[in-house]
């Protein structure tokens, strides 16, 4: 009696085990479905935002370049203003951020004037000596009188950055000393981009500090930016600023150069377009596709 009643109990045990063994399984392979589930949903969340941050930035630029007034009122109430959000019938969110990029020193002229940026980077409370390694990074004269670019890498790796004219001012984080919050600081006031599209500051929609650091006087006798034709005009005339800041007639109205950001966000994936357009032009001067990681909309750089 005592022998059958232990194979019963061996018989409980194992069908006790067996039965934990089969749910193990069980969880698991639920679980792993889940995760491949989620994957495949982040994986497509992620290609519909991409798409959809890369259609609103066709659709931004063909705005800023359209002739329509109506159209144009529109946008230039956009410009340096807040994120445009625009929610989709599907319920995802676009947001779009232009902004006015001739109104901001280009970086890729200090080569040739640097005392401006010297001038800004004081009044900010940025060190000067940062620009030190930009003017040598700037510096691409085919003579072979390369200024030294030793100790400038930011990487933990040895580097040397390219030669040349920035793209954009994100070229500048593989800069030592050009650390994040010092980047936001400066995109304010700072912006780099091909100097032959260069036409000059837009006094219309410079900052004071911009106007200030290319020796105009009483910058903040202006209104805020953008300003209108007849508050720029009053004011040139009693002042005594550099003639590369009085608007030419074919941008007095408005600048030449923009930056669009266009981010989209579609369940739990946010991803970001951002270009770098010529007014009226259909081929960006420059391109940066990438995802926000930790941003929802509201975080629109």
């Amino acid at each position: 009696m005592k022998r059958l009643d232990d194979e019963r109990g061996l018989a409980l045990l194992s069908a006790l085990l067996s039965v934990a063994l089969l749910t193990l399984i069980v969880v698991e392979m639920t679980d792993a479905t889940f995760v491949h589930s989620h994957l495949t949903r982040n994986a497509g969340n992620a290609m519909a935002a991409q798409l959809l941050a890369r259609s609103a930035q066709i659709g931004a630029r063909e705005a800023l370049a359209s002739d329509d007034e109506g159209v144009r009122t529109f946008v230039d109430t956009v410009i340096d203003a807040p994120p445009l959000a625009l929610p989709t019938q599907q319920g995802h969110v676009v947001q779009i951020a232009i902004r006015d990029e001739s109104g901001r020193l280009n970086l890729n002229e200090a080569i040739d004037d640097p005392e401006p940026f010297q001038n800004l980077f004081t009044e900010l409370g940025v060190d000067p000596r940062l620009l030190d390694p930009v003017l040598a990074r700037l510096d691409a004269s085919d003579d072979g009188g390369f200024r030294d670019l030793s100790g400038s890498c930011s990487l933990p790796v040895p580097c040397e950055p390219r030669r040349g004219e920035l793209r954009t001012l994100d070229d500048l984080s593989t800069v030592e000393g050009f650390t994040d919050p010092v980047l936001a600081q400066l995109r304010p006031f700072l912006t780099a981009f091909p100097t032959s599209k260069s036409d000059g500051v837009n006094v219309r929609t410079a900052r004071a500090q911009v106007l200030r650091a290319i020796g105009c006087e009483n910058a903040d006798d202006l209104p805020p930016p953008p300003r209108t034709e007849e508050d720029v005009q009053a004011w040139l005339d009693d002042q005594n600023c550099p003639a590369g800041t009085k608007p030419s007639p074919q941008n007095r109205a408005r600048s030449k150069i923009y930056s669009i950001i266009t981010t989209a966000t579609v369940g739990d994936a946010t991803q970001s377009v951002e270009a770098l357009v010529e007014r009226s032009k259909a081929t960006p001067l420059a391109w940066k596709q990438r995802p926000v990681w930790g941003l929802g909309p509201a975080g629109v750089p």
